[in-house]
């Protein structure tokens, strides 16, 4: 009965205190001139195939969503950028990311199956997904156009 109540818990905090909400149009991309661009993309998968990916700056300010075989592009400034990424109800997860001038810079939305809040209660992860993010080598424009 106290893991029920525990397991309840849990999800009643984790829908009404993690909501994501898409507020803008482009990440922060930093003051001076945007050099350099992001290329987010998502593939299929089993796990969370059902819900969406919400990106967002390391500020928590989301600026974008993603669902299942979708890409968006980005232009940034070089250096380093924190970015961000949760489906809703689910805890965020953070990614530092470096730009070059003149590159663009590959980011995987992966569905997150290491989720160390979730090994206590397997069955949580099925029910909330969340996401990470990993920068990657680019993908070909063949295998891109089959994303979305």
């Amino acid at each position: 009965m106290k893991m029920m109540k525990l397991i309840l818990g849990t999800l009643l905090v984790s829908t009404l205190g993690a909501c994501a909400g898409v507020n803008s149009s482009e990440p922060m991309a930093g003051e001076g001139e945007k050099n350099a661009e992001v290329l987010f993309f998502r593939q299929a998968s089993l796990q969370a195939k059902l819900a969406d990916a919400y990106l967002g700056s390391g500020g928590g300010d989301y600026f974008t969503q993603l669902g299942e075989k979708e890409y968006t592009r980005y232009p940034m400034t070089s250096g380093w950028h924190e970015f961000a990424v949760k489906a809703q109800g689910s805890v965020s997860s953070s990614q530092n990311i470096e730009f070059h001038a003149g590159k663009t810079t590959c980011v995987e939305v992966r569905p997150n199956t290491e989720d160390v809040e979730w090994l206590a209660v397997p069955f949580l992860n099925v029910l909330i997904p969340s996401f990470k993010l990993d920068s990657v080598p680019c993908p070909s424009l063949a295998k891109l156009t089959q994303v979305q």
